[in-house]
């Protein structure tokens, strides 16, 4: 492997900081970095010196963007999964076992269980590991409730969604020259103090969005964890402090992520922090499977410099949601939440979350820093949501009638039409509720046109009711 060189990371090191124009210090500060991480470099070179040559080729084409992804076996996927099957059996995990009790056994669903299989390279025993793990922190955190469903965003507090739309991930939208996603991750906001079991809870529901798509189970994720802002001046680097930490990640193993590629990113025009983050990334790369550990790099410098860096990595810089001084763009940050959280845009900062808050309270729902109220932004005008495949359609027509979401919603209630004949009014009602919250675990919203129709606005819980009630009806007199 090459060693690096000790004129530092930079590129450029006979040419101007591009910071403060002088020739020395542009030198100076990446070496001075670089000298504070060789522990941590020691640890990334160790881990690519016990590889063979081809493994260390291919963590390094992983990590420099230029691999080549391997085609699943179906015949592989199939043994796994028995195998899975086994093992979870054998655990007799009490967690596990009040999941499959539940009316929807979703922990048996082998889609779900494919995403631990791809995360562990199909280690089967591995996977199984995660996934216990993972249901006991879920039971732990939100109750025995959520055993069975995704945790949604209407199961968190205020403040544990401010953390996530302040900036502590990066909701990924756009991929990297290979096509696999890229997540940020700040260091101001996992360095601000906050309580372990807000960070556990938001990692928990931002890991139901992280790991649902195929494509980031096969192809794995990119991860940046970036430098930026001062870190809580109360934090002191003792034992308290590494317990968190080593807690935090070790939460985080359990997660079925694959990271293809990991880059931690040193401000150099930010030395004060320098102590606490050589600290951090250390656990964080002792932590780390070996398999992350290879496809591991640490960058130096302004941020423009790493912001090239990281180009030269295969990472777009119009996925780099860090400006050429060094600060967040929320914007990018906003518009990632928006996409993804499926509320619309209104009012920004400090709009307080209702008590709880049903996804289809919209549109008087609103949250921290993005408001669903009158689904207008600042200039007035109308911000459209997308509807994806899985929402609902509300309104007549054949459009609409065969949207992929309405199909699978005529589906479960015809699953369901029996029972619901035989039941009494009250009852009815109880089982609509328990649809529409089954539709909202799976990421289902129930969609409107409003004004013109082009506009979708997410419709309230009332309507949504209707909705299904109306399925109900028309089953009925069909049969």
């Amino acid at each position: 492997m090459a060693s690096i060189p000790e004129s530092g990371l930079s590129p450029r090191n006979n040419k101007k900081c591009i910071n403060c124009g002088s020739f020395g210090q542009s030198v100076a500060r990446p070496v001075a970095a670089s000298s504070e991480m060789k522990s941590a470099e020691g640890i990334i070179a160790a881990e690519l010196k016990g590889l063979s040559i081809q493994e260390r080729v291919t963590a390094l084409d992983d990590l420099h963007c230029v691999g080549q992804g391997q085609e699943e076996d179906p015949e592989v996927i199939r043994t796994a999964l028995e195998k899975f099957e086994e093992e979870v059996r054998n655990a007799n995990h009490p967690a596990y076992n009040l999941a499959v009790r539940k009316q929807n056994p979703y922990v048996q669903d082998s889609e779900y269980r494919l995403r631990f299989l791809r995360g562990a390279l199909f280690d089967v025993k591995k996977a199984v590991r995660q996934m216990l793990s993972l249901l006991q922190y879920q039971a732990e955190y939100f109750g025995v409730d959520a055993l069975d469903r995704r945790i949604a965003l209407s199961d968190l507090k205020e403040e544990e969604v401010r953390v996530m739309l302040n900036g502590m991930f990066h909701y990924p939208t756009q991929t990297d020259r290979n096509g696999r996603y890229v997540t940020y991750c700040f260091s101001n906001v996992f360095l601000a103090g906050i309580p372990a079991e807000t960070m556990i809870r938001s990692c928990l529901y931002a890991n139901s969005y992280f790991t649902s798509f195929p494509d980031l189970q096969k192809k794995g994720l990119v991860g940046v964890y970036m430098d930026i802002g001062e870190p809580d001046q109360s934090i002191q680097l003792g034992p308290r402090f590494f317990s968190w930490v080593f807690n935090l990640m070790k939460f985080m193993l359990c997660l079925p992520l694959k990271f293809s590629s990991s880059h931690y990113c040193i401000n150099v025009g930010n030395s004060k922090n320098v102590a606490i983050h050589k600290s951090v990334i250390e656990t964080f790369i002792k932590v780390l499977p070996s398999y992350a550990r290879a496809r591991t790099k640490l960058h130096y410098g302004s941020a423009l410099e790493i912001r090239y860096s990281l180009q030269s990595h295969g990472i777009p810089m119009d996925t780099y949601p860090i400006d050429s001084n060094g600060n967040i763009r929320q914007d990018m940050i906003d518009s990632s939440c928006l996409k993804h959280y499926g509320i619309d845009a209104s009012n920004y900062r400090g709009v307080k979350t209702p008590p709880n808050l049903d996804s289809n309270d919209a549109p008087t729902a609103v949250i921290p820093s993005i408001a669903a109220s009158s689904q207008q932004n600042r200039s007035g005008h109308i911000v459209p949501l997308e509807p994806k495949l899985t929402d609902v359609l509300l309104g007549r027509g054949k459009p609409n009638q065969n949207h992929p979401g309405n199909i699978q919603l005529r589906a479960m209630i015809e699953e369901c039409q029996e029972e619901y004949d035989a039941i009494g009014r009250l009852e009815k009602r109880q089982m609509i509720q328990n649809i529409k919250h089954a539709c909202h675990s799976i990421g289902t919203r129930f969609l409107k046109q409003q004004g013109n129709k082009n506009t979708w606005v997410v419709a309230n819980s009332s309507e949504a009711d209707e909705k299904i009630r109306q399925h109900f009806r028309c089953a009925r007199k069909k049969r």
